[in-house]
């Protein structure tokens, strides 16, 4: 293999792994919200799957190391199949239904680009006065959980 091919090959190893800058103000921007002592709800889709599932208790146990308070909160009870993400550590509020939105400083939404998904939820989430981030794979909607910034 020649020099040439060589450095072709570097370079598209060193393209794959270069994080775009828009993606870096975006992480950027999620950092300042993710604040030690702050109180956080996140939530997912009605009947949340293994994509909702995974994303909040990875992201309820990053937040809490943190320093923040943190409970997740489902439109819909949480999937026996996945019960064992919750651990013993994750404090699923989903029970309490819109009741356990009060008195949040940030909503954070997995897995949904349709504030409407959120199902029993979404009158309230319209209505809170908190940040709210949403992250997510999905093309967005013409309502998403929170307005584009």
């Amino acid at each position: 293999m020649g020099s040439r091919t060589r450095a072709s090959q570097t370079k598209r190893v060193v393209d794959l792994l270069s994080v775009p800058p828009h993606r870096i103000e975006a992480i950027e921007r999620l950092a300042r919200e993710f604040c030690p002592g702050r109180s956080v709800a996140i939530s997912t889709h009605i009947n949340s799957d293994g994509d909702g599932c995974g994303s909040e208790t990875a992201l309820a146990r990053l937040l809490e190391a943190r320093g923040m308070a943190v409970k997740i909160v489902n439109p819909t009870p949480w999937p026996e199949t996945f019960r064992f993400l919750l651990g013993t550590d994750v404090n699923d509020a989903s029970a309490q239904g819109p009741a356990a939105l009060q008195g949040i400083d940030l909503l954070v939404v997995v897995d949904i680009a349709d504030v409407k998904r959120l199902g029993s939820l979404a009158d309230t989430v319209r209505g809170l006065d908190v940040p709210k981030i949403v992250i997510d794979h999905h093309i967005p909607s013409d309502e998403p959980p929170s307005p584009p910034r």
